[in-house]
């Protein structure tokens, strides 16, 4: 709160706020994103008549997020620029969420940037002061949410706070093993077992498996209305659907198999329904 506050009153020279859409699957698209967006502002500043020293340190300190510095407004050649290496510059790109805010001021030659929950229309504004209406609410409201993976594999429940690592919840009574879970060898069966016959027992044991997780993960999170996006390839997430029991369950999910995700794909997926979905069971 006490940095929104800071960037709402800041004044005195010039003012450049930029905001676009990324995605962590596109680092390049990101960087080629940011620097047509910061062409547009160089552009605004000269419109502006800003004195070409100003200009010129926006140029520096955009050039810091680019990797390359522009030689001529009347071309599209850029350089890069030696002081900034390029591998740091890619991964910064790599690191993206769904969206990006960057807030570079000529008094202070200061440059901050936000990795947002949300995709923001793409925006190039040159004021007296910065544009903040899209980073209102991920500062001021700390947006959070669960993501419970779940697979054949296993299962796991990540804690999402917006600009934070995402954190594994320590769940009693589950195991990063479904067998163990169930205290069996395996979840599958590979042969007739008594009733258990091959895919149609699995699908006992899965839709067993799906009840145990739902049963800790509640009882792991009593008291919370957080909400919980369901990470889940099928039959898996129709099965744990079926069966679960945390009113907070929302509609939407990461589809596909969580199980070569890391916690940190896994979180950057799951924040733009931290804004609140409808609940399902």
């Amino acid at each position: 709160m006490q940095e929104f506050k800071a960037l709402a009153t800041a004044r005195g020279g010039v003012f450049v706020s930029l905001y676009l859409p990324t995605s962590p699957l596109h680092p390049e698209a990101n960087r080629i994103a940011f620097k047509d967006l910061a062409k547009d502002a160089i552009a605004q500043l000269r419109e502006a008549a800003v004195s070409e020293r100003v200009i010129e340190s926006f140029e520096r300190q955009f050039g810091v997020l680019s990797g390359r510095i522009q030689d001529s407004l009347d071309d599209n050649k850029y350089r890069l620029n030696d002081a900034d290496p390029l591998a740091p510059v890619e991964e910064f790109w790599k690191s993206q969420a769904h969206g990006l805010g960057v807030l570079v001021r000529s008094e202070t030659k200061s440059m901050q940037t936000y990795r947002l929950p949300i995709r923001p229309a793409p925006l190039a504004e040159v004021a007296d002061r910065f544009h903040l209406a899209p980073l209102i609410r991920t500062i001021t409201s700390p947006l959070e949410i669960f993501v419970l993976a779940i697979s054949a594999g296993g299962a796991r429940l990540l804690h999402v706070v917006v600009n934070m690592p995402p954190e594994r919840v320590p769940v009693p009574h589950l195991s990063d093993d479904p067998a163990e879970t169930l205290d069996r060898p395996s979840i599958h069966v590979g042969a007739p077992r008594r009733r258990l016959q091959n895919r149609e027992g699995e699908k006992i044991l899965e839709a067993q498996y799906a009840r145990t997780v739902d049963r800790a993960v509640r009882e792991a999170l009593a008291g919370r209305s957080t909400p919980i996006v369901l990470a889940a390839a099928e039959p898996m997430l129709s099965i744990f659907r079926a069966v679960n029991t945390y009113p907070h369950l929302i509609a939407e999910a990461i589809e596909g198999s969580p199980v070569h995700r890391s916690d940190a794909q896994l979180g950057d997926a799951a924040l733009p329904y931290s804004t609140g979905s409808t609940a399902t069971k």
